[in-house]
């Protein structure tokens, strides 16, 4: 079992000899509204600037097809946005450049030569990144020494640069390690109720397992529709369906929660528990982005009035929370859904970043 003491912090990342260079994996898939996760990378960032490292920043955005570039999931204009605030959060001019082929060693021996930071295009450009193959990035390692790991929302991948750590010296970043830590804590806890909510199919990958260590887990957003599917995964793995798993009804059209659902869920986080009172909260519970938002907003303001300990996976969930007064309910912000998820599930030592 990976204990938060035994991964080593970039704290203790050796002195850099003059301008060295290190790889480091960001979280840079982020929306435009939202600068948290950017924000979020600075101090690990400064923090290898100051002790005279130049990063070669590495990060991806959203699901390219891995065969070559696309530009709508160009991580060009992420870059523009992140110099930006990097460099009013530090007040000065960051010396910077974007480059396109992590494969090309003479651009990345240029790049390195004449900047503080190097940032790289979308890996998910490349196939072998999806498919975990780490010589991708062969040629980096001809540069690079150490690797930095602070992506704390694709721990959870089995992708080239989320398994790095596994041929190379490896130090995880301050956000990582800050998340990582309350995650380990929050995972020897008893008595959740979890909601699931968003988009995303994936969040229902571990379903089975997630039952088995919460009190009652219930299922809204567009989640709802996947229900016979899943329900057929999980009879696979454990041979019936547990008796704990809440799936939502939808409104008639289909964009929020049902009035009657929405009472089902106030009633659960209202119910005094005989076990610690713990709500872990993943996803908006309708159409959030198109201003489906009554079900997410009447949830928020039932947590808001408990007293339980909360904890938030997911931008959009801890918006609503936050636009209604309730920001100092959140007691654990986790920039991660997925990982967020199987850390619940397998417990955050067995997180690929690091196991």
């Amino acid at each position: 079992m990976v204990n938060v003491k035994e991964l080593r912090s970039v704290k203790e990342i050796p002195l850099a000899n003059g301008e060295e260079p290190v790889i480091l994996r960001l979280d840079m898939d982020v929306p435009k509204s939202d600068n948290k996760r950017l924000k979020n990378s600075i101090p690990t960032l400064e923090y290898l600037l100051q002790n005279g490292y130049t990063p070669i920043v590495l990060g991806h955005k959203k699901r390219p097809k891995g065969i070559g570039y696309e530009e709508e999931f160009s991580l060009y204009p992420v870059y523009l946005r992140f110099k930006d605030i990097l460099e009013k959060e530090l007040c000065r001019e960051i010396k910077s450049t974007f480059i396109d082929d992590i494969t090309d060693e003479e651009k990345i021996q240029k790049a390195i030569n004449e900047n503080e930071i190097v940032f790289a295009e979308n890996i998910r450009f490349h196939k072998k990144e999806k498919k975990g193959d780490t010589s991708l990035y062969s040629v980096l390692q001809k540069f690079c020494q150490f690797f930095v790991y602070d992506a704390i929302a694709v721990a959870h991948r089995d992708e080239a640069s989320i398994i790095l750590h596994r041929e190379m010296e490896t130090f995880y970043g301050f956000n990582f390690m800050k998340e990582f830590e309350a995650m380990q804590s929050l995972k020897k806890q008893k008595g959740q109720l979890v909601i699931l909510g968003g988009t995303k199919k994936d969040k229902l990958d571990n379903l089975a397992k997630i039952s088995q260590e919460s009190w009652k887990v219930f299922i809204g957003g567009k989640l709802s529709i996947f229900r016979e599917e899943v329900e057929e995964k999980i009879i696979q793995e454990l041979g019936e369906i547990p008796d704990n798993i809440i799936w939502a009804e939808l409104s008639p059209d289909g964009y929020d929660l049902s009035g009657s659902s929405i009472t089902i869920l106030k009633n659960l986080i209202k119910l005094k528990l005989k076990v610690p009172k713990i709500i872990i909260w993943c996803g908006a519970l309708g159409w959030f982005e198109e201003g489906y938002i009554h079900g997410t907003n009447e949830i928020t303001k039932a947590i808001i009035e408990s007293d339980s300990y909360v904890a938030i996976g997911g931008g959009d969930t801890a918006a609503s929370i936050i636009e209604l007064g309730g920001k100092d309910k959140i007691d654990f912000l986790c920039s991660a859904g997925g990982a967020f998820l199987f850390a619940l599930a397998f417990g955050p030592e067995n997180l690929p970043a690091v196991a």
